[in-house]
């Protein structure tokens, strides 16, 4: 899961690269392909944040999803890693990652509908590349 959440935010690092060099007829497609990858996989970034920095979050120092460092008096290895900020939820159709990085915030990678938003944005960009 983790190769799959880096590979498809540098997907999405490519479509706005491609936005920036694109001829100014494009952007409008391209910028649409962004905006529909956003709605579909919203959680992309987030869970590539916090599985690339996962010792920070575990730690409670996330950048984005700040929870707090531990109590100090507070150090059981399964009170810091705190059994509920990650688990997996695999069904017939898919498998999903779930991730709390703090109260309040729930991010969810959907290998099967983020996979297809990934071939999707590919798709349009290699269009306006005339792929």
């Amino acid at each position: 899961m983790f190769l799959f959440a880096m590979a498809a935010r540098q997907a999405l690092r490519f479509a706005r690269l491609v936005w920036e060099v694109a001829p100014p007829e494009l952007h409008s497609d391209v910028q649409r392909a962004i905006n529909e990858f956003d709605q579909t996989a919203p959680d992309i970034k987030g869970i590539r944040d916090v599985l690339d920095h996962l010792d920070e979050y575990l730690r409670g120092v996330g950048r984005d999803y700040p929870a707090g460092p531990p109590r100090s008096h507070d150090n059981e290895f399964i009170r810091i890693l705190r059994p509920s900020f990650m688990w997996t939820e695999p069904t017939d159709a898919t498998c999903r990652l779930v991730i709390v990085p703090a109260p309040g915030h729930r991010l969810v990678l959907d290998v099967t509908r983020d996979a297809a938003a990934v071939r999707q944005l590919g798709d349009a960009i290699g269009v306006a590349l005339n792929m």
